[in-house]
């Protein structure tokens, strides 16, 4: 570290201009104690915008090609201290938060954390809207639970499912899927959810058959054997995590606080610009963490076909066996039904069949999708008003799953209010800060943002884009990945603190077109910057803590669902096999 200091040190200020000697030339030439060699006037004599009339006089400020003859082309890089100060305050703490991501380390596919990564950092919006969707899911399979606590392992286990894909029948099957009964595989999900609940719910007007109470068993021992394992798998430590985010908050506070202490100094109002714009990073990291994803995603994928594979075939008994008992027959003919051959109707290993795929793991925004299993089951208990017989086990599903209910477009508008918000404080920082205007580091924010919109508004157009648009997504993504590096490295280094990017000169004419010399003590008594920086900064760290505090209720609240310690493994039934979780 003292190396790479003692390296700034001699770097930066040989490779930089310095605008306090280029304000002492320009000085000296008005005095005439210098020779002027420049062919025409350097000085800008024009309004100031913002600025309080009676201090006009004041400030002394160059045109922008007046700026560049004076003082030249190259920036005037930050000193090693305001680096390391812009690095240790909101760089390295960003970086940090991300590397806290649910990265999918046992994947195979490495491209898949790249794509996500994309997602993530080009287009949060649409990251946001498919996490907190899917909270808002498993907040209903929560309050479900509590008045059925009997329901809790099949709602879990749906929670998991709509992390998943899920194509239905207007969209596109995935080539991976081709060949699969989606039909059956359907009502094979709605078998596992509801047919348990329905059994116990007519357990209470009558009494059931042998059969039905054996078909009770067996799902119970199903569900909560699949549960388990789900619950087991899914990552943990989400309370040291969320305490690294609070912390980075308390962080964030003192360092807003410290940098109020030297208001209106470019280097710390532009810093103080980009930890506002960057204020959208906790909210996704929180929001991932509550959202959990599996330890090794494919593993539950695959116990999660095996499960809809066992719940089709023991259902299919259990309709065989109702058939067989309820068919006129001699007293003297014997059964046509086979002994229940556990090993021989469940899945197992000699099976090696994936007749009832659910795709691979999209959820937390990994990809532009839309998920729509969990709201589609949830609608179907909630359509039979209670009354469980009234639920259609064989109807079909698949057309509903792309229709999006009302909450989702809430909760898009709302993914993009909490990027547009860090977006808008930065931008009003930057674009007040003088020079009034449009600059190099506002005009690159806006950038940023409307790149993010790309794939934001290709969700809201289309509820799962196909997958060559998804593809094409990355590029916007990744040019907005790139460019938010790049932001982060200009400030980091002072690479914008040059006659250019300090004139302002890309926005409206009546804004820009000059730079000037002053500095925090001026810029607070003659432009009174206080209200945007405090209005900014206020709404930013406003937001992001709201949305962070929301996230942690629900995690708090919904925590119960997938609540387990290993020693709550479920017994299953003496004529049942677990073959089927090798």
């Amino acid at each position: 570290m003292s190396v790479l200091l003692a390296f700034l040190n001699l770097v930066v200020p040989i490779s930089g201009a310095d605008f306090n000697q280029c304000k002492s030339h320009v000085l000296a030439l008005l005095d005439g104690t210098a020779t002027n060699t420049s062919s025409f006037d350097i000085v800008y004599h024009g309004q100031l915008r913002g600025i309080n009339p009676s201090r006009r006089n004041n400030s002394l400020a160059l045109t922008s090609r007046g700026c560049v003859e004076a003082c030249g082309t190259s920036p005037d890089l930050w000193d090693a201290f305001t680096i390391f100060q812009i690095l240790t305050t909101w760089v390295l703490p960003s970086v940090s938060l991300l590397a806290q991501l649910p990265w999918e380390s046992l994947s195979v596919h490495k491209r898949k954390n790249f794509e996500a990564f994309l997602n993530w950092v080009g287009s949060p919006a649409a990251s946001l809207t498919t996490t907190i969707f899917n909270i808002h899911m498993i907040a209903k399979c929560k309050d479900i639970s509590k008045s059925k606590p009997e329901l809790t392992d099949t709602l879990y286990i749906l929670s998991c499912i709509n992390q998943y894909e899920y194509p239905g029948r207007r969209q596109s099957r995935p080539a991976r899927l081709e060949g699969l009964d989606v039909g059956r595989r359907n009502a094979a999900l709605l078998q596992g959810i509801y047919r348990k609940f329905m059994l116990e719910a007519e357990a209470r007007t009558r009494v059931l058959e042998r059969d039905e109470i054996d078909l009770l068993v067996r799902l119970d021992g199903l569900t909560a054997t699949l549960a388990f394992h789900l619950r087991i798998l899914r990552r943990r430590a989400v309370w040291p995590l969320a305490f690294n985010i609070i912390w980075f908050g308390v962080a964030l506070v003192i360092s807003i606080v410290t940098a109020f202490a030297d208001l209106g100094d470019n280097s710390t109002a532009h810093s103080l610009a980009l930890g506002l714009l960057l204020s959208w990073i906790p909210s996704l990291v929180v929001m991932a963490i509550v959202d959990r994803n599996p330890a090794s995603s494919t593993r539950c994928q695959e116990l999660i076909e095996r499960w809809l594979y066992n719940i089709d075939k023991v259902v299919e008994r259990q309709l065989r066996e109702q058939n067989v008992r309820t068919a006129p027959q001699p007293p003297t003919t014997p059964s046509s039904l086979q002994p229940w051959n556990p090993m021989a109707d469940m899945w197992n290993p000699a099976a090696n069949k994936r007749p009832f795929g659910i795709g691979v793991f999209v959820g937390q925004g990994r990809y532009l999708r839309y998920c729509g299993v969990a709201n589609t089951v949830l609608k179907r208990y909630s359509d039979s008003n209670g009354m469980p017989q009234n639920i259609q086990l064989n109807g079909s599903i698949e057309n509903s799953l792309t229709t999006r209910p009302g909450s989702w477009w809430i909760i898009w508008g709302f993914g993009q209010a909490i990027v547009a918000t860090s977006f808008g404080m930065a931008f009003m920082v930057s674009f007040n800060t003088p020079t009034i205007g449009l600059g190099c580091r506002s005009l690159l924010y806006m950038i940023w943002y409307l790149l993010t919109w790309v794939s934001w508004m290709t969700l809201g157009i289309k509820q799962e884009p196909p997958r060559w648009l998804q593809k094409v997504m990355i590029l916007p993504n990744l040019a907005a990945t790139i460019l938010l590096a790049l932001i982060m490295i200009f400030q980091v280094l002072g690479l914008l603190n040059n006659c250019l990017c300090k004139s302002s000169t890309f926005g409206l004419a009546g804004y820009g077109g000059y730079m000037d010399f002053e500095g925090a003590l001026f810029y607070r008594s003659a432009y009174g910057i206080q209200k945007y920086w405090g209005t900014a900064t206020a709404i930013g760290i406003a937001v992001s803590f709201a949305t962070i505090g929301w996230a942690m209720r629900r995690w708090s609240k919904s925590s119960p669902l997938w609540r387990i310690t290993e020693s709550d493994i479920p017994q299953m039934g003496a004529n049942m096999t677990l073959d089927w979780l090798r």
